[in-house]
């Protein structure tokens, strides 16, 4: 009788992984990087796309739009150059270069950059020893950068800046939005510490 449980059982399992993988399952790397010829002449293939730029970035423009906020917007590849940028109309100089110094500072660190500021804010020891090196690499820690993560894979960057940080919104939700309109899942946020 044990013996005729066995495929059984197995399908069951099999059932139950496969529908338990269901957000979690893998992304597809080449469907949002370079591939073929612009991979050989760029040399990599783990790059975000400009399309993949442009639709993650116009999603947040949008979203800010919508809530009749401007932002500006940059897309870095992994080596740190513009793929894609944008600015709304009216934005100030600061929010510009906000943008593209969060979107250097979450490829930098390959990780948040509210993370990093949280992390700053509870150990303020610890800031004062990283600052030399946040002037040395004009690093900004602040709510607005994150990576680009494809399959465990780092693609590119993003910043975003101009529309002030709260808990129900920001640069950052604005963000991590589009990313996972075009891209799927992605790892929770930081929490916002006021």
């Amino acid at each position: 009788m044990k013996d005729e449980l066995k495929p059984w059982r197995l399908g069951l399992v099999a059932v139950g992984i496969a529908l338990s993988a269901g957000p979690l399952a893998a992304q597809d790397l080449e469907k949002f990087s370079i591939t073929g010829e612009a991979a050989q002449r760029a040399k990599t293939r783990d790059e975000i796309s400009l399309d993949t730029a442009r639709r993650i970035a116009d999603h947040c423009f949008q979203q800010a739009a919508d809530r009749n906020l401007g932002t500006s917007i940059f897309v870095l590849s992994p080596s740190g150059h513009i793929v894609y940028a944008l600015r709304a109309d009216g934005q100030t100089p600061i929010a510009v270069e906000t943008a593209l110094l969060k979107a250097k500072t979450a490829l930098f660190l390959r990780g948040s950059t509210h993370a990093r500021m949280n992390s700053m804010m509870q150990d303020p020891w610890r800031d004062a020893r990283l600052r030399p090196l946040q002037a040395e690499f004009d690093l900004f820690w602040n709510s607005g950068g994150l990576p680009i993560v494809v399959d465990d894979v780092l693609i590119g960057a993003i910043g975003a800046g101009g529309m002030a940080p709260s808990a129900e919104w920001s640069d950052e939700i604005c963000l991590h939005n589009a990313l996972i309109d075009v891209l799927g899942p992605q790892p929770p946020l930081a929490p916002f510490l006021e």
